[in-house]
C-alpha cells in the first residue's frame, strides 16, 4: 500500500504555498525524535480507499468501516454480545481482532464528534457560519472569521469522522483519502465553501492491495464540515464539525442515489446496480443505505434499529424480549390480542457484511 501519512492535502498545500512564497511546515504534535504511535489492525479493507481496520477492538475512527464510528463500550458487561457477531459468512473473521473496550458501531446520535479537528490538532476554535446572503439562498455554504494571522484555510466534507494521528513528520487526518468528499484551500483565508459547486470534488487515489477485502459501496451514516487554519508556518486552529442535511448537496463522488427503485433501461440494458448505495430514508435527512429496492437504516447490531422503523412500533427499548409470532411482550405474562401488547420490533439483517440493514421482524412490515 503507498504511504498515505501525510498532513491532509500537505503535497498540493505545500506545493501552492511554496508559488505564493509561504514557508509551510507540517503541524508538529510530537517530538521529532519520538516514533509516532503504531495502529496494528486486524486486517485491510478496502471502501473505496484501503486501509486497517479491527472491528471488535478498534483505536480510532480510522481502524472502522465506513459508516461506522469507534465507540467506547467498556461501560458494558464484559460478557455482551453486542456488537451481534453472527454472520460468519460476511467479512473475513480476522478483521474482528479481540473484543475490547472500543468497537466499530453506527454513532448512537448520528451527532458526531463535533471537537475532533480542534481536539485532535490540539488547537484554538473559530466557528464555521451559514451563508446568509440571497445569493446563496437554500444552498448548503459556510464561511468563517478565521484568526488573526491566518494565511490559508483548509475546508472539507468529511463522510466519516476525522482521525487525528501523530505521524513521523507531525499530526494528519489519518482518514482524510476514506472520508473526503470535497475540498478546498482559501487564501488569505477568506471565502466560501459552497456545497452546491462540482469543482470541490475531491478524488482520492485508490489502489488494488493483495489481501486487502474489497466493500462494494461506502456505507455513510453521517456528514460534516470542518476547516482549520494555516498562519505562515503551521497549522493553528480549525474549527468544530458541523454536521450537516445532505439532501442539498452536489452529489460529489456519486457517493448518493435519489432513490432507491431498480429501473429497466429503456434500452433494455443493464440497470444500475444500486445495492448498499447512501440514501435518504422516508424523505428525512436520515441516511441510509439501498437494498431490495428499499432505502433502510443500516445497523451493526439489532439496538440499532429502533421501533419506529416498523408499522405499529412502540416505545419499548430493543433489547426486550419479544414473542415475533403474536407479537407480544414476553416479559408481561402472555397477554394476547392486537392492543394487549407492542408490535415486533424491527431486527439488524446482516448478508455476508458486519454492516446489515434494519428489516422488519417476522409478522410485522415495512411503513411505505
Amino acid at each position: 500500500m503507498a504511504d498515505r501519512r501525510f498532513f491532509p492535502g500537505i503535497g498540493p498545500l505545500l506545493t501552492w504555498a511554496f508559488a505564493q512564497g509561504i514557508g509551510m511546515v507540517v503541524f508538529s504534535g510530537c517530538n521529532g525524535d519520538t516514533e509516532p504511535k503504531e495502529y496494528q489492525a486486524a486486517c485491510c479493507v478496502a471502501d473505496p480507499v484501503p486501509h486497517g481496520v479491527t472491528l471488535l477492538n478498534c483505536q480510532d475512527d480510522a481502524m472502522c468501516p465506513s459508516g461506522t464510528a469507534c465507540i467506547d463500550v467498556s461501560n458494558l458487561d464484559s460478557d455482551s454480545d453486542w456488537p451481534r457477531a453472527d454472520d460468519e459468512a460476511g467479512e473475513p473473521t480476522r478483521c474482528r481482532g479481540t473484543r475490547g473496550d472500543k468497537v466499530c458501531g453506527i454513532p448512537e446520535t448520528r451527532s458526531g464528534a463535533r471537537q475532533a479537528l480542534t481536539q485532535g490538532f490540539h488547537v484554538q476554535a473559530f466557528r464555521l457560519e451559514p451563508v446568509t446572503d440571497d445569493r446563496f439562498k437554500d444552498r448548503p455554504a459556510f464561511t468563517w472569521h478565521a484568526p488573526k494571522g491566518t494565511r490559508i484555510v483548509h475546508c472539507a466534507l468529511f463522510a466519516c469522522r476525522p482521525a487525528i494521528r501523530e505521524a513521523r513528520d507531525g499530526l494528519e487526518i489519518a482518514n482524510y483519502d476514506s472520508c473526503v468528499l470535497a475540498s478546498e484551500l482559501y487564501e488569505p483565508g477568506s471565502g466560501i465553501f459552497d456545497l452546491t459547486n462540482p469543482d470541490l470534488e475531491y478524488r482520492p487515489v485508490t489502489e488494488k492491495v493483495a489481501g486487502c477485502f474489497p466493500v462494494k459501496q461506502r456505507r455513510i451514516s453521517e456528514l460534516a464540515v470542518g476547516c482549520w487554519a494555516y498562519d505562515t508556518t503551521h497549522l493553528f486552529a480549525a474549527t468544530p464539525l458541523e454536521i450537516i442535511d445532505g439532501r442539498g448537496l452536489y452529489n460529489y463522488q456519486q457517493a448518493f442515489v435519489e432513490d432507491c427503485v431498480l429501473e429497466q433501461p429503456p434500452d433494455g440494458g443493464k440497470s444500475e446496480d444500486k445495492e448498499a448505495k447512501a440514501c435518504f430514508v422516508d424523505g428525512t435527512d436520515v441516511i441510509g443505505a439501498c437494498h431490495d429496492g428499499a432505502c433502510l437504516n443500516i445497523c451493526v447490531d439489532n439496538s440499532d434499529c429502533a421501533p419506529s422503523d416498523v408499522v405499529g412500533g412502540s416505545e419499548q427499548e430493543p433489547d426486550a424480549a419479544v414473542d415475533v409470532a403474536d407479537g407480544t411482550d414476553a416479559m408481561d405474562g402472555g397477554a394476547t390480542g392486537a392492543d394487549a401488547g407492542p408490535k415486533p420490533l424491527s431486527v439488524c439483517v446482516k448478508d455476508h457484511d458486519y454492516i446489515g440493514f434494519c428489516m422488519p421482524a417476522e409478522g410485522s412490515e415495512v411503513r411505505p
